[in-house]
């Protein structure tokens, strides 16, 4: 694992997370790969036999086919175990293909190629469904921002590679053959799934998702509309999804049917096709592993939504720009084929992984349930509605050119974006409801924000106790800064002592230097001892000489005293630091075993940033339990002779 420190730094990959991370990067390389050369393919076969214009019915053939195997994917994904699901969508996926290559050069009938064609979609749905349907259940949220991004990248040199062989064998075998190199990629890609199951390392994975699936099979498929009719969060989550695939598809339409001009043969078709898409996957390939995951953990995952739609907006203002100024109809193609290429990669390398992101916080069901309707009913509704505008727009003008498409992305561009404001002004409600289930760090909440503030001090004082010490420790997950500390100082009031004392031992550690009427407040009111003894720690680290700590260092109760000694070992003063070390001095060399348990009891609480210089002592004292306390309160500052002594002691031993 040494080897790979250097490349899992760069891709922003955990250790302990390659090994999921390898397997499913392959997955998707090799079922990428295998729907590349399906589409070239096909793709080429259909284009060489049919005007363009034939394309919509393509897109309404399609969708009656997605729905179809979209509600026969979440009526089996419900019934089957998460292992046999999946290995069947991946063996069903094979062999069709496989039966496709077979059909090819038997069948001659035309209904065949729009069936090829629209069984391209059937693959591509049903691979995007299986793969991220595992990704989604394997990782969490704060998981999903760094890897989706990196695993998902398998599928971009997969087809870099597809569309190169394809590229280079398409004049030796003919556009046909390519169907069974794919079939060939898809059937390599089971091995990796396998080798995810037999690991064991998702049992406790499998063993929850079948007892979901047994309670969900108790219930209709329609309960997936039921979500999206009932479900604010997934409504706009599979509106996004919609304004996008209808993009993409249109941007794909005037591309292809400015290639048609240009090429007629299915060879020719062929090769262009591959070498263009080659060339979108390098770059989709450089700015998912490169910035991708660097870039959405910066920014965040609600700013990052709105690159792609932006990036697409520019572009189509750009091109109607330049038609404004000139009637090159050569140049517009190339802008458009440019736009082609942009929003492809964007949607590949931002758009894709930070929608399934924004999924994350939601129950694992209802998670489940809206990847499904994004996937299942949303691309599907795309392609229909796609094909139905365009073959009414044919009806109507008898053709559809690149500017009038523009004009189309414009518009669609603008509620893309009002789309996404929507959904990020509910992804920090959906955070707030979860945030007691998994972890969150800050830069999931801008709390510069006020809206967001308030919802933040909301739940810290009218949530359980899971969910204001899960806010507590999303507000320390990073540097502290002014807002975060406030909010923590907030929760001393807070009714539950239990929170008390962990935002005091928050306070202690990040040494909050500002709070001292809120600790003598607490101080002055609070009964709870263990409050009281935690709050005396961080008012005697944080305190100076005039705040009168001698009140509980000369206090009748032990508790108070040794609290208040613990919390000067750590003060920033010299004075109130020495003072603390001579009280803890008197401690250990005292001759009543109760005060040296004491001060080893103190020694251990500080053992990470403090030691005593008579903590060696102690190791070698005739006492074994006294002994056993002196080592367990050796930590990272342990000095030299502490070390030596422990050696020391141990080599007695021996």
């Amino acid at each position: 694992m040494m080897a790979f420190k250097p490349f899992l730094k760069i891709l922003n990959v955990y250790p302990n997370e390659w090994w999921i991370v390898k397997r499913l990067y392959l997955l998707q390389f090799f079922q990428g790969a295998g729907i590349s050369f399906l589409f070239t393919s096909a793709f080429a076969q259909f284009v060489e036999r049919f005007p363009i214009t034939q394309l919509p019915w393509v897109m309404i053939w399609s969708a009656l086919l997605l729905w179809v195997a979209g509600f026969l994917y979440a009526k089996f994904e419900h019934r089957l175990s998460f292992a046999t699901f999946n290995i069947s969508v991946l063996v069903f996926m094979t062999g069709s293909m496989f039966l496709m290559w077979v059909a090819n050069f038997s069948i001659r009938g035309d209904w065949f190629l729009y069936l090829l064609m629209a069984w391209f979609n059937v693959l591509y749905m049903l691979n995007n469904m299986e793969f991220w349907g595992i990704a989604a259940l394997v990782f969490d949220l704060r998981q999903s921002k760094r890897l989706f991004a990196v695993i998902s990248g398998g599928d971009i040199p997969a087809k870099f590679i597809g569309y190169t062989l394809a590229l280079i064998f398409v004049p030796y075998t003919g556009t046909q053959n390519l169907l069974l190199i794919g079939s060939a990629c898809m059937l390599v890609s089971i091995p990796f799934f396998i080798s995810i199951i037999r690991s064991g390392k998702l049992d406790h994975l499998q063993h929850q998702t079948r007892h979901q699936h047994q309670h969900a099979s108790q219930k209709k498929i329609g309960k997936l509309v039921s979500n999206l009719v009932t479900n604010n969060f997934i409504r706009r989550i599979a509106f996004i999804s919609l304004i996008t695939s209808t993009c993409v598809i249109l941007i794909n339409y005037g591309f292809y049917g400015e290639v048609k001009k240009a090429y007629h043969d299915d060879v020719t078709l062929a090769s262009f096709i591959a070498f263009f898409y080659a060339c979108t996957r390098i770059l989709a390939f450089v700015t998912k592993m490169v910035f991708s995951s660097r870039l959405t953990a910066s920014i965040g995952v609600r700013p990052a939504m709105f690159i792609t739609p932006m990036a697409m907006l520019i572009m189509t203002i750009i091109i109607a720009s330049v038609r404004g100024l000139t009637d090159d109809q050569k140049l517009i193609f190339y802008l458009f084929g440019v736009g082609s290429m942009l929003v492809d990669v964007l949607r590949t390398s931002f758009n894709s992984p930070v929608l399934l992101t924004l999924m994350q916080p939601l129950p694992t069901h209802e998670r489940l349930r809206a990847h499904n309707i994004v996937k299942g009913i949303m691309d599907p509704f795309a392609s229909l509605l796609c094909g139905i505008i365009l073959l009414t727009l044919f009806n109507m003008h008898e053709k559809v050119d690149l500017m009038f498409l523009c004009y189309v992305l414009f518009v669609l561009g603008a509620l893309w974006i009002a789309g996404v404001v929507l959904v990020n002004r509910q992804y920090m409600t959906i955070l707030m409801k979860t945030i007691g289930s998994r972890f969150f760090s800050r830069d999931e909440f801008n709390l510069s924000d006020d809206k967001i503030r308030e919802q933040v001090r909301a739940k810290m004082m009218k949530g359980t106790e899971v969910e204001v010490i899960s806010i507590l420790t999303m507000l320390s997950s990073q540097q502290m800064d002014s807002i975060a500390e406030d909010l923590i100082t907030q929760l001393l009031t807070h009714p539950s002592d239990k929170v008390k004392v962990e935002a005091l031992r928050v306070m202690n550690n990040r040494n909050f230097s500002n709070a001292r009427d809120s600790i003598i407040g607490l101080l002055q009111n609070e009964t709870e001892e263990k409050v009281r003894l935690e709050a005396v720690k961080i008012f005697c680290r944080i305190g100076s000489d005039d705040w009168g700590m001698a009140t509980y260092l000369d206090s009748s109760q032990e508790g108070l005293r040794s609290a208040a000694i613990t919390g000067m070992l750590g003060n920033a003063a010299l004075g109130i630091r020495h003072r603390g070390e001579l009280m803890l001095s008197g401690l250990l060399h005292a001759g009543n075993k109760e005060e040296r348990r004491a001060g080893l009891h103190i020694l251990k609480e500080v053992k990470d940033h403090y030691d005593h210089p008579d903590h060696s002592r102690l190791i070698n004292d005739p006492d074994p339990e006294i002994q056993a306390m002196a080592i367990r309160a050796i930590g990272k500052a342990a000095s030299p002779d502490t070390v030596n002594a422990l050696f020391a002691g141990a080599g007695g031993l021996v």
